[in-house]
């Protein structure tokens, strides 16, 4: 399921409304351990953080992509490098 996720929020990208509740869904996802890999194992972390900035101005989305960030490189390195 956590790669459908990913792939919604690259797919309808400037659907507002979708990638706010799409970030709120993960940043309650990821402070799980199996679920964080599962982010990790979709390579697309870059991708994260690309989003992060280029809807930066979208409420509430940085601080839930970020959150999912903040989890994902705490408690693994391969989300570090």
């Amino acid at each position: 399921m956590i790669p459908k996720l990913i792939d919604v929020l690259d797919n309808f990208k400037g659907h507002v409304e979708l990638m706010v509740n799409v970030s709120r869904i993960l940043s309650k996802v990821s402070m799980d351990n199996d679920c964080s890999y599962a982010i990790i194992k979709t390579k697309k972390l870059s991708f994260l953080v690309d989003l992060l900035f280029d809807y930066h101005k979208i409420r509430d989305f940085p601080v839930r992509i970020s959150f999912v960030l903040a989890n994902l490189t705490t408690y693994f390195e391969e989300a570090r490098e």
